[in-house]
């Protein structure tokens, strides 16, 4: 601390100079100090006339002291000349006496000045420090801060990195599968035959659409043409073909004729079936209901039509298996299917010459035709019924052995065709109402099962003749119809037999009621049917988008189906807006396909229920003419029921 005093000790004082004892200078004796009053020689100067201390003469001084002396004038050199001092006045002395408290009261003022001084600079030399520190460990922290952000953002960088590369490889990988997936149906399309596509776009065809034909299809002015290379009978080409919306290549005019030879020659093939057929003893037509203008090429052979390489039409047995050529209009109408031939054939037959569709053979006054449909016995009998026939009823021998050879020439081995014979209980009988009287069984046959309850008749490597089978459908390959009046007799409406009417008009309602039936299955069909191309088409619309854009719309396609009506009807609202146009604009052209096939549907249930009333006209006169009077508040009401459009018809028989 005496060290430190001495360092901070100002000199006190203008005139002289003050001693400051230390610890070591109290313990010596006290002494005392002369303060003399000395004058400058030099009176010249500015400290002239000031007072100075100077130190005691040896002896006088405490020993020890710490004031240094003053120094000593330089002596006087000789021949030196200077003006006299002026003899100084004697200085006055002031002495400390030995024992003062004087030094230890100075001293302790100094200390208490001191003291707060030094504190007060400590704390503030602290507090310095202090914040120095605070500052020193801000700046590590926020170093470490940035060092640690520094390093999680590279972390960061890294991460995002990976997984973008991760992203990329998966992106990749999805890539490659599509592409493989799009290379392997590229292979499946690229190796399909016509006839695989002929397949697919059956229903589509059959429903009167004409966008899309398997390859090699010819387009001529008002039809396309194709050419099926499988062999086949004319009856079952004639089925083919409608199955697929189409019937058989109808070339009603000589041009057309040359054109399709020389088609049938660059294919290397020497005949094909087509369209046309004879009319029993009438002559020949085609299914289309178009005129016959060339040479009849008579029935010898056999009633169906086939076109040579050198362009001649010539007459062919049915169990002939040839190629053929099916045609579909471009108007989406097929008016060579059977159904269009019946009705074509109806309001003709009480005429001198019906019109008969093609492939009717004649014996006598009965006409037959064969149909070669795997139907059940009752749609089979409906069909026949609505044509104003029956399924064929072979009750005369002559008429059987007819029929025999017919069937000889039409059917192939193992092939079967339903004849109009069913079974109750035990007893066979005709359903027309003609006695059964002997029966022409194949060998083998009736086997009698418990379900065997319908007639056929079999062509097998064992025998021919006739056959119980089960009604079901595929039980038998065709149905034949037979129009004849052998029946009619048999189930004469009289006063004496008013059973008869009562059947006659039951049968009538359960024709009417399966084809209006069929009529609302077929438009059902079809509805399911158009819904399925829509699904088609966007199908095809999917695989044609370039990657990137596929995996943007697979969602929606993967959910489209969900969004459509299970039963097929477009017309109501559907919801699909994330598709683009083009999606949208095939459903606008579905929506028009189903409308267009709702008007067609009206108009056959408008035609059905004017043919119906009309038979039930006739029916009533029959009654009338027999006297039957309650049978008569039958028809009448039936009559009513009809009502007066195609709704009103549909909802009677409950449809």
């Amino acid at each position: 601390m005496a060290d430190d005093l001495e360092k901070v000790l100002p000199n006190i004082g203008a005139s002289g100079q003050k001693a400051v004892r230390t610890a070591a200078d109290r313990k010596a004796p006290a002494t005392m100090l002369k303060r003399r009053m000395t004058h400058d020689t030099n009176s010249g100067t500015k400290e002239s006339g000031k007072p100075k201390l100077v130190p005691l003469a040896k002896g006088e001084g405490a020993p020890g002291s710490r004031l240094k002396p003053l120094p000593k004038p330089s002596p006087k050199v000789e021949n030196e000349t200077h003006p006299a001092p002026l003899e100084p006045p004697a200085p006055a002395a002031v002495s400390v006496q030995a024992g003062s408290n004087w030094p230890i009261i100075r001293n302790l003022i100094v200390i208490a000045v001191l003291v707060p001084i030094i504190i007060f600079t400590w704390g503030l030399y602290q507090d310095k420090q202090a914040r120095i520190e605070r500052e020193r460990e801000a700046k590590e922290m926020e170093e470490k801060n940035a060092e640690i952000e520094r390093r999680a953002k590279i972390e960061q960088t890294k991460r995002d990195k990976e997984k973008k590369a991760r992203l990329a490889e998966e992106k990749k990988a999805r890539e490659a599968q599509v592409e493989k997936e799009r290379l392997r149906l590229l292979a499946i399309e690229n190796a399909r035959t016509p006839m695989d596509r002929l397949a697919e776009y059956r229903t589509a065809l059959f429903n009167g659409r004409r966008d899309r034909f398997p390859d090699n299809t010819i387009d001529r002015n008002s039809h396309f043409l194709l050419f099926v290379n499988t062999p086949m009978t004319w009856t079952k080409a004639s089925e083919f073909a409608e199955m697929h919306g189409a019937h058989l290549a109808t070339p009603s005019a000589q041009a057309e004729i040359d054109l399709l030879s020389k088609d049938i020659s660059d294919l290397e093939l020497l005949r094909v079936w087509i369209g046309g057929g004879a009319q029993g003893k009438r002559g020949w037509t085609w299914v289309t209901g178009e005129d016959w203008k060339f040479k009849d090429p008579g029935t010898t052979l056999g009633p169906y039509a086939s076109l040579s390489s050198s362009g001649v039409i010539r007459a062919r047995p049915n169990s002939e298996k040839n190629p053929f050529v099916i045609q579909w209009s471009k108007d989406g109408q097929n008016s060579g299917a059977l159904a269009s031939q019946l009705e074509r054939l109806v309001p003709t037959l009480d005429s001198p010459s019906p019109n008969w569709p093609p492939g009717t053979v004649a014996h006598e006054n009965r006409h037959f035709l064969l149909v070669q449909k795997p139907v059940s016995w009752n749609e089979a009998d409906l069909i026949s019924g609505s044509a104003d026939g029956h399924l064929a009823v072979i009750s005369k021998p002559l008429e059987g052995s007819f029929l025999q050879k017919f069937f000889d020439s039409a059917l192939l081995l193992e092939q079967s065709v339903w004849l109009g014979g069913r079974k109750k209980d035990d007893t066979w009988y005709w359903s027309n109402g003609e006695p059964w009287t002997k029966a022409s069984w194949a060998p083998n046959s009736p086997d009698g099962g418990p379900s065997a309850r319908a007639l056929r008749y079999l062509k097998s490597s064992a025998g021919v003749g006739w056959d119980d089978a089960s009604p079901k459908a595929g039980e038998a390959n065709g149905f034949i119809i037979e129009w004849s009046s052998d029946g009619k007799g048999a189930s004469a409406v009289t006063k004496d037999n008013p059973s008869a009417a009562t059947g006659q008009l039951a049968k009538l309602r359960g024709i009417g009621r399966r084809l209006v039936t069929k009529e609302v299955a077929d438009y059902n069909k079809y509805l399911v049917g158009n819904r399925d191309f829509f699904v088609s088409d966007v199908d095809t619309w999917f695989k044609t988008l370039s990657i990137n854009n596929r995996i943007d719309y697979e969602i929606p396609y993967q959910s489209l189906e969900e969004k459509l009506p299970e039963n097929g009807d477009l017309s109501g609202k559907i919801n699909i807006s994330e598709f683009p146009a083009q999606v949208l604009q095939d459903l606008e052209r579905a929506r028009g396909r189903q409308a267009r096939k709702k008007k067609t549907f009206d108009t056959k249930l408008e035609s059905l229920r004017q043919s119906y009333l009309m038979k039930l006209l006739k029916l009533r006169q029959t009654f009338e003419d027999g006297g039957l009077e309650p049978q008569l508040e039958s028809v009448d009401r039936e009559i009513n029921g009809v009502g007066q459009d195609a709704a009103a018809f549909r909802s009677h028989f409950g449809v």
